[in-house]
């Protein structure tokens, strides 16, 4: 195994380990604050992402791990048979991930951007 062989199953190791802490993050992390006036005075409590929208929001938080291990298959396909470069499949779903960063750059976009930077080196490295 290369050099640019680790490196390209690092890059994709850290996509995941990023999407699926993307996951348990929505899962745990407190991101809305609420405040509630009483007569008695206020009381914060705080809410997670799934708590405050509900569960369906999982599925949107949960893209790019699926893409991630679309990536990785088709890397891991392409090296199986021997082939030189990323293919197609992989930079396309790469280029999918880097829209999903910039349509949701004010919500979620921000959060994704390191699994599509690892996404992008992962399939340069391939080449």
């Amino acid at each position: 195994m290369t050099d640019r062989a680790i490196g390209e199953r690092i890059a994709v190791g850290i996509a995941v380990l990023w999407s699926v802490g993307l996951l348990v993050g929505a899962l745990t992390l407190p991101v809305y604050e609420r405040v509630t006036v009483t007569a008695n005075g206020s009381i914060g409590s705080s809410a997670t992402l799934v708590e405050e929208n509900g569960g369906a929001v999982l599925a949107i938080v949960a893209i790019p791990l699926v893409v991630t291990a679309g990536v990785a298959l088709a890397l891991r396909s392409r090296y199986r048979k021997h082939r030189k470069g990323p293919g197609v499949v992989a930079p396309v779903l790469t280029g999918l991930v880097l829209i999903f960063c910039v349509l949701g750059m004010l919500t979620i976009g921000v959060f994704v951007l390191p699994v599509a930077i690892a996404l992008v080196v992962a399939c340069a490295l391939a080449s």
